[in-house]
């Protein structure tokens, strides 16, 4: 509080510069607003003691939450992030203040154009100079500021006076030469003065180099300053260092006082609460909540504050496409586990890779029943022609006179033997236009593996497989193999090892092929690299087995059918040849 002799420098404050709220809005008139004075108070607002004229406020303390002070009037003051946020302003609030975030006219002098100042977040305008000669009457050019003042340098100013903060003032050594002015001496700093105490000033006012200026901020009175308090230190010409709000806090604050106080939400957010389905959005202070959403009503589940359709079971696999994929632990994304190779497709019942059934979108034989293969190669669309209705056969997904491909299993015969990655062998249906089916045919591959126990030597082994129901069109082929590449191969569970220069074999029989019986047997095969060699059972016999591959060959290079002279019971060696394989290894 300042001592009410202080009423008595109104005058002396209103000539010499000392602003208040009320300067330049209401002129030299009340502007219809009422009047006041030591004895006679305002019935509404503040008195602004250098004006005599009731006002709404005087600091932005004073005023409501969002808001602050400006030429006596309370006016909302926006947040924001940028100044874009503030651009449209019609209090001329157009800078965003990035600290505080909130809109002010100004953060820096930059923002108050050439020779502008920006002082307690307001412009204040100069005349822009290059030299003096810029400059009207007595002012000179200040070169560092770039705008007009009074003064320099105690050079710039008439005799008996000195330059102090850019103004020329009397010196003095004794108040009687400046009383005669309204003034006293400030003898400390030499010249006459406004003021020399706090308390020689207006209420609302300080002492500052002599002169009375408007406080900073309303006396002892607690305020928020972003997220921490502040507190307008006994003369109004500062604030205390900041006391920051803790974590989740907020301040606020109101009547002349300002406290922290804890979020009831998450500042600013949309989430999900915890253990429910409930989506929240918070206030931008924490203290309230905007919106709260219940999302199991509509069937949904809540995901990052926003209610949505749940995508799939979380933490389960599932297909999609052709692609295996594990859903988040929140259903709403999910990751590729395995992409199903050519020739597979993901199976929804085992949620897994599998070999196709069929060639997808293809004509194909559900056994009498000529169909087409669904679009996954999973099974068979619905509907078609039962061929055997018309006395006919399904051959190639369409019916045919052709014999059933049941009865022509003589007429696959192998075409290619290859020692490489993966290993594999080749059967084709030699019938010019007939179908086979490869149902209770029988294949029966030998290699010679090294066994060590007490000693080493080479042991024939072989891997036998009985085939199911699998229609092969005329002059088709069927690869069977270590690695399916495609729904028409037949997949091994075994490796073969077959080598460069070792002996091997490959034999095809009607059913089973019987290890010492060979009465069954369509067609063979046989490889003679090594020492140990591989035999067929009698009666079957297989002249000159066959040999060229090696290490160096293997991997490009394939025992391939040239001829088919030999026939059963005698098959033949010359029918065979190396030539380049048809899946070379990888």
């Amino acid at each position: 509080m300042r001592s009410l002799y202080a009423l008595f420098l109104v005058f002396a404050v209103a000539n010499c510069g000392g602003g208040s709220p009320s300067d330049g809005l209401y002129g030299g008139g009340s502007g219809g607003r009422a009047t006041c004075s030591a004895e006679v108070s305002c019935s509404h607002g503040y008195c602004d003691s250098a004006s005599s004229i009731c006002v709404d406020c005087l600091f932005s303390s004073q005023c409501g939450g969002a808001q602050i002070c400006r030429d006596g009037s309370c006016i909302d003051q926006p947040s924001c992030s940028t100044s874009l946020d503030c651009a449209k302003n019609e209090n001329g609030l157009g800078i965003c203040d990035a600290i505080h975030q909130v809109c002010v006219e100004c953060a820096s002098a930059e923002d108050c154009g050439v020779a502008g100042e920006c002082v307690n977040q307001r412009c204040v305008s100069h005349t822009a100079c290059r030299d003096s000669r810029d400059c009207d009457g007595s002012a000179v050019c200040d070169p560092v500021k770039g705008w007009c003042v009074d003064c320099v340098s105690t050079a710039d100013c008439p005799e008996e006076n000195t330059c102090l903060n850019s103004e020329c003032r009397a010196t003095c050594s004794s108040d009687n030469q400046c009383t005669p002015q309204g003034q006293l001496c400030d003898k400390q700093l030499g010249v006459c003065a406004d003021c020399i105490t706090h308390d020689q000033c207006p209420v609302e006012f300080y002492c500052s180099l002599g002169k009375c200026e408007f406080d900073v901020c309303d006396a002892g009175v607690k305020s928020c300053e972003g997220g921490a308090i502040v507190t307008c230190n006994e003369v109004g010409d500062a604030f205390s260092a900041p006391t920051p709000c803790a974590a989740a806090q907020t301040c606020a604050s109101s009547g002349g006082s300002a406290s922290c106080i804890d979020w009831t939400c998450e500042a600013g957010a949309t989430y999900c609460e915890p253990g429910t389905e409930t989506a929240i959005a918070c206030s931008p202070d924490g203290l309230s909540v905007l919106g709260r959403t219940d999302c199991a009503a509509f069937g949904q589940k809540c995901f990052a504050g926003e209610c949505r359709d749940q995508l799939c079971t979380p933490g389960a696999q599932f297909c999609d496409g052709n692609a295996l994929k594990m859903c988040d632990s929140t259903g709403q994304s999910a990751s590729v586990v395995t992409q199903c190779a050519s020739g597979q497709y993901c199976d929804p019942a085992s949620n897994a890779c599998v070999v196709q059934l069929c060639p997808p979108n293809t004509a194909v034989c559900d056994g009498s029943v000529a169909t087409t293969c669904n679009a996954q190669g999973s099974g068979y669309s619905g509907g078609g022609t039962d061929c055997a209705s018309l006395g006919q056969t399904c051959a190639g997904g369409a019916c045919t006179s052709c014999p059933s491909p049941n009865t022509l299993r003589d007429s696959m015969r192998i075409v290619e033997v290859h020692y490489g990655d993966p290993d594999y062998a080749v059967v084709r249906n030699q019938h010019p236009t007939c179908p086979v089916n490869l149902n209770g045919l029988g294949v029966r591959l030998a290699y010679v593996a090294r066994v060590c126990s007490i000693g080493c030597f080479d042991s024939v082994k072989n891997y036998n497989v009985v085939l199911t129901n699998q229609e092969v069109p005329p002059g088709g082929t069927v690869y069977i193999t270590e690695k399916a590449l495609s729904s028409a191969d037949i997949a091994i569970t075994s490796q073969l090892d077959w080598g460069g220069d070792e002996s091997g074999g490959v034999r095809l029989c009607d059913g089973a092929c019987d290890p010492q019986d060979g009465s069954n047997t369509y067609d063979v095969v046989l490889v003679a690299n090594a020492t140990t060699q591989v035999t067929a059972p009698a009666p079957v016999t297989f002249n000159n087995p066959i040999s060229g591959i090696n290490a160096q060959n293997q991997f490009y290079t394939s025992y391939v059918r040239a001829a088919f002279d030999g026939l059963y019971p005698a098959f033949q060696g010359g029918d065979w040849t190396t030539g380049p394989a048809t899946r070379p290894s990888q």
